[in-house]
């Protein structure tokens, strides 16, 4: 990428897939931050990252926490923008707190 934001190969401890990493602005950034990176695990590459986000997601769900994933407006369910992220992709619904849409 830059000098000031080195490319690191890595291989992916869940496929053994080799992927870039970046100090700076990596691609990992504009996934919702909701899985853990440990000593032991490291990163993992694009694909596998957004199955186990979603695996988590779709775990999570059943979860939700009036106020932080959603709150009730007018008898609707108003999901927040950290639900939206946390969901990670757009449904295209043009939702109030929409993170991926401008607005």
């Amino acid at each position: 990428m830059s000098e000031n934001n080195p490319e690191r190969k890595k291989t992916c401890h869940s496929c053994n897939t080799v992927f870039s990493c970046y100090i700076e602005n990596c691609w990992c950034k504009e996934l919702p931050p909701i899985m853990a990176i440990s000593e032991e695990t490291d990163c993992i590459c694009p694909e596998c990252l957004k199955k186990a986000i979603d695996e988590k997601l779709e775990n999570d769900h059943k979860k939700m926490i009036e106020g932080l994933d959603y709150y009730i407006e007018n008898a609707n369910w108003v999901f927040t923008s950290q639900y939206h992220l946390k969901r990670g992709f757009c449904c295209k619904n043009n939702c109030k707190h929409c993170p991926y849409l401008k607005k």
